[in-house]
């Protein structure tokens, strides 16, 4: 391989992209791994709330409009309970020791010397999994807030409304 001069000493390029890789491969994993922590630290919240409140809604005393808009707020925030489940739900398909379960011996050390023939590309498949398995965990978080606060107004202004 290819050599590169990094202050005054020879640097294998491969060596190089390798070490890259795997720092990004890590900073990836952190990434997932915050955001599957939010993701449970929300569900331990609002799981509740939302069990609390589709039993409370019924025995508030509100006129028709204000106890729709109440509805209204516990589906907006169920509706983000569902997608914070799914972030945390185990999302393996075909990767790690998913894939390696049901290979035979012979099969695994095939696996094995494709990877060690080329680990490059073994770990760029492996940062591409993992950035879009993170990317489609963080929308889900990020829309979930969103349908959080959305319902915590509703139930605010439903509440407030009945008072007027």
């Amino acid at each position: 391989m290819g050599g590169a001069v990094v202050e005054g000493e020879e640097r294998d390029t491969g060596d190089a992209a390798l070490e890259v890789l795997r720092t990004e491969l890590a900073r990836a994993d952190a990434a997932i791994a915050r955001t599957d922590t939010k993701a449970s630290v929300l569900l331990a919240v609002f799981g509740p709330i939302v069990t609390v409140g589709a039993a409370a809604v019924q025995r508030i005393p509100l006129p028709a409009a204000g106890r729709i808009a109440l509805w209204g707020a516990l589906v907006l925030m169920l509706l983000a309970v569902l997608l914070l489940l799914a972030v945390v739900r185990p999302q393996l398909r075909g990767s790690g020791f998913h894939r390696s379960r049901r290979m035979t011996d012979e099969e695994m050390a095939g696996f094995v010397e494709r990877i060690v023939e080329d680990p490059q590309r073994w770990y760029r498949q492996q940062l591409l999994t993992i950035s879009r398995l993170g990317a489609t965990k963080f929308r889900r978080v990020r829309l979930a807030t969103a349908l959080i606060g959305t319902g915590m107004l509703t139930a605010v202004l439903a509440v407030a409304s009945s008072q007027w």
